[in-house]
């Protein structure tokens, strides 16, 4: 319901209805899931409605990147109740390449740690040419939250001097993506990286 309330035209009521859902999705895990004995396909027809709001690009910025928030926590929360588990990868990674920002944002800051195999290519990606250094910087803690190894071997040349520059140039409002960041420049060998 709060879908079809955010995906209207009216942004005074879409976005509170995105907001709500996000802290609704957001108390939502696989234990929980199982443990409340939640329908798998109604959290499977939630996640589809919160997806294809995420894609709409003629929604407002936040009401998109909230969308997006709620169907991966709602397809994290079906990976313990599904069979097959959903794909997460086919809903974060073209997310990773949207023309927004914040939807950019709101994908990477989905994405588990350590980030799936599937997804560190596309993260690398931006990481090494998005044109905005908070993108970037989240990207970078991304691919290096939690496994800052297989993180920095996601990395060619152009993306491990990107991250030294999204690391050297990092925002003060994102200290836990600086840290995380600063992991996989910290396993570098790279005299630049010292």
């Amino acid at each position: 319901a709060l879908a079809a309330i955010a995906g209207g035209w009216d942004r005074s009521v879409a976005a509170p209805a995105a907001r709500a859902a996000r802290a609704i999705a957001g108390a939502l895990d696989g234990d929980r899931a199982i443990r409340d004995d939640l329908d798998d396909d109604l959290l499977a027809a939630a996640a589809t409605a919160w997806a294809a709001l995420a894609a709409r690009r003629d929604r407002w910025s936040d009401v998109r990147a909230d969308a997006l928030g709620v169907a991966a926590a709602l397809t994290l929360a079906r990976a313990a109740t599904a069979e097959p588990p959903p794909d997460l990868a086919a809903l974060l990674a073209p997310a990773y390449a949207d023309d927004d920002p914040e939807v950019r944002l709101a994908a990477l800051e989905a994405t588990p740690a350590p980030a799936p195999a599937a997804l560190r290519p596309a993260i690398a990606a931006r990481v090494a040419a998005d044109p905005r250094p908070d993108v970037q910087l989240v990207a970078a803690q991304a691919l290096c939250a939690g496994d800052p190894a297989a993180g920095l071997a996601a990395l060619d040349d152009a993306g491990k001097e990107a991250l030294r520059g999204a690391v050297g140039a990092a925002p003060a409002r994102r200290p836990g993506a600086l840290l995380d960041a600063a992991r996989c420049v910290a396993l570098d060998d790279d005299p630049r990286s010292v």
